[in-house]
């Protein structure tokens, strides 16, 4: 007994979607990290790479060519070593924007450099995912220990996530209604199997 895949993402995205992509705590002591519109809460960081991706791909659209392998040589490691996790998160928040919309940027303008000469360029690649696989295991390392000295740990479900707990728990609660009649009508199946032996 199950509710369809669909509905269960339908169901998910219906009570979810306001934190759905905030990636972050929605406390005061995290409140730079997100962007409020309305109920949705935007993780500052994601919007601004995305932000950064579409004026990447927007300036390869207009004007590609030689200049993306320029362009990623001198954004490489302007953004890539200040965005090192442990030395990201002392940034003001305003500098860190930056650097994630510069990072769309590296992105797209280096996978059209990577693109246009892979014979040259290849190498890159296995690069980026080395380098990638590093800043993911030290940013986890960071985002362990983010809520240390919060005066709300160990006090069960902290303000920085109740509008998630919120939503799981209202996400729980129609998923029980959907799938209580399968269950009603199975056990009354099997209750009459009992019966009639």
């Amino acid at each position: 007994m199950d509710v369809p895949a669909l509905q269960r993402i339908a169901i998910e995205w219906r009570h979810a979607w306001p934190v759905r992509f905030a990636h972050h705590p929605l406390c005061a002591r995290h409140r730079h990290e997100t962007w409020r519109i309305g109920r949705l809460y935007l993780c500052r960081g994601c919007a601004s790479l995305a932000a950064g991706l579409v004026a990447g791909t927007s300036a390869v659209l207009a004007a590609g060519g030689a200049w993306t392998a320029v362009a990623s040589a001198v954004l490489l490691p302007v953004v890539l070593l200040p965005s090192w996790p442990a030395w990201y998160r002392r940034l003001p928040r305003p500098l860190r924007d930056a650097l994630r919309m510069a990072l769309g940027f590296l992105v797209a303008s280096g996978s059209h450099a990577v693109f246009v000469a892979p014979a040259m360029l290849w190498p890159c690649i296995p690069l980026a995912g080395i380098a990638w696989w590093l800043f993911r295991r030290q940013r986890a390392r960071v985002n362990a220990r983010r809520c240390d000295g919060c005066p709300e740990l160990g006090r069960g479900v902290c303000s920085g996530y109740a509008a998630h707990t919120h939503a799981m728990r209202a996400i729980a609660t129609e998923l029980e209604l959907r799938l209580l009649p399968g269950l009603e009508r199975e056990i009354a199946t099997r209750h009459a199997g009992d019966a009639k032996r």
